[in-house]
């Protein structure tokens, strides 16, 4: 199933602004569209999430970046740690806890940006 179909989206107050089927045209979305939180998979054509987080944070980017991954290994967790990702999630989803997760960023996000309707994501 789609990730922009695992929850009601709108109901939680965040909105997909773009999706990307590889690594490299991810980042480009990102740098573009500076959405407030990022979703991304280790695994991905041509750049992987991992490398992709890096260079968000070399650029400075301040965004919330969760990864979901099939990948359970600690190095990858520990690296993704090392990079500031905000959650780390194992594949497959558990819906509850991921919308237990987006609520708790909408209020993080909330309190950041003093009450803005929607909050944009990747």
């Amino acid at each position: 199933i789609g990730f922009k179909f695992l929850l009601n989206w709108e109901q939680l107050r965040m909105e997909i602004v773009g999706q990307a089927s590889d690594g490299e045209q991810g980042l480009e979305l990102i740098q573009r569209l500076r959405p407030d939180v990022v979703f991304l998979d280790i695994k991905m054509p041509k750049m992987d999430g991992l490398n992709m987080l890096k260079q968000l944070r070399e650029a400075n980017c301040d965004i919330l970046v969760i990864i979901m991954s099939g990948y359970a290994e600690f190095s990858y967790a520990q690296q993704a740690i090392d990079y500031g990702v905000c959650k780390y999630l194992t594949k497959p989803i558990d819906t509850e806890i991921l919308e237990a997760i987006v609520k708790k960023i909408v209020c993080q996000l909330d309190e950041k940006q003093n009450g803005s309707e929607y909050a944009g994501m990747l």
